[in-house]
């Protein structure tokens, strides 16, 4: 059908062109005949659509060559592949970040599209490497996400902007929350205290803990943790002592694991796919011995076992 529509608009006939092009099935040739048809917008959401990086990075190139900077700013400002991929491209070729962030900044503002204007602000918060240049955008997205109406995001972004000077105050501007609490993982005061500040809820603070204390080698304090109820269950113990090597401890969490969705967990930070799938079967759940089918496949002596097993499973 690409073929057809070229030779329609060969023929000055674009509408013609337009109604062949519609049953192309090719992304590309799809992408091709819009941009000869100059009809940028719906090439690039057609581009956007395939997920196609190559093909996006092919119409932007086409909007930056063809259109003026404020056209196809506009443009990409409403599909988020591209606005992200049209940053790089603009980092790239030596541009400053600055100039571009400010004309970008002002199409949304224009637009009042406060959902990008937090999308935007969070983005820089997360680049940005001087401390305040990041407290400040953390800010602005927050006023955005007021300005949008999104209290659940508002508030999360309030969370997080009333977290970020403590860790500047620690010397620690340039970790993530979870980054931090791995580190001190071992020291229980100051993690309460990132919990309060940073209001974390509890099941991830036990993951991340679990995974620094596994990190750090703090085995007995580990194994203490360990011998309270773990509300979510030992599987995240063995998985963190695979993570970091710590292999004279996993038989001990291993042995804790109780109950059907813990032991899969386990086995399969484990990599014992087989006996995952065994659970899995013995539960006709097929579902799930699908998953670990797919996860399987890193592995050729079990696969075939696993699949094995998922093909003997009655799907009725």
């Amino acid at each position: 059908m690409a073929d057809a529509a070229r030779q329609a608009i060969e023929a000055k006939l674009p509408d013609l062109a337009r109604l062949f092009i519609q049953r192309e099935t090719d992304d590309e040739s799809h992408v091709a005949v819009l941009l000869q048809l100059n009809d940028v917008k719906s090439a690039l959401k057609k581009a956007a659509a395939s997920q196609n990086p190559q093909l996006i990075h092919q119409v932007v190139r086409h909007l930056m060559n063809s259109e003026t900077r404020s056209s196809y700013e506009l443009a990409i400002s409403q599909i988020p592949p591209a606005q992200c991929l049209y940053r790089d491209l603009v980092r790239q070729e030596g541009e400053t970040r600055g100039v571009s962030g400010r004309q970008m900044l002002a199409l949304l503002e224009q637009a009042s599209d406060f959902e990008r204007q937090t999308l935007f602000h969070f983005d820089v918060a997360q680049t940005e490497r001087n401390p305040d240049e990041r407290l400040n955008a953390l800010r602005r997205a927050k006023e955005a996400a007021k300005q949008m109406g999104d209290k659940a995001i508002e508030e999360i972004l309030q969370d997080v902007s009333t977290f970020a000077p403590l860790q500047i105050q620690r010397g620690q501007a340039d970790m993530s929350v979870r980054d931090t609490i791995i580190e001190m993982a071992h020291d229980s005061a100051k993690v309460t205290q990132l919990k309060q500040q940073a209001r974390l809820n509890d099941k991830q603070v036990l993951l991340w803990t679990i995974e620094g204390l596994a990190k750090k080698g703090k085995m007995e304090q580990l194994f203490d943790l360990a011998q309270k109820r773990s509300p979510i269950g030992y599987a995240p113990f063995v998985k963190a002592c695979v993570k970091y090597k710590r292999m004279d401890e996993i038989k001990k969490y291993y042995a804790k694991a109780n109950g059907y969705q813990d032991l899969v967990a386990a086995n399969l930070a484990m990599k014992n796919y087989v006996e995952a799938a065994k659970l899995a079967y013995d539960r006709r759940d097929r579902e799930v011995l699908h998953a670990i089918h797919m996860k399987s496949h890193d592995d050729p002596a079990q696969c075939p076992r696993v699949k094995q097993l998922l093909n003997s499973l009655d799907p009725n």
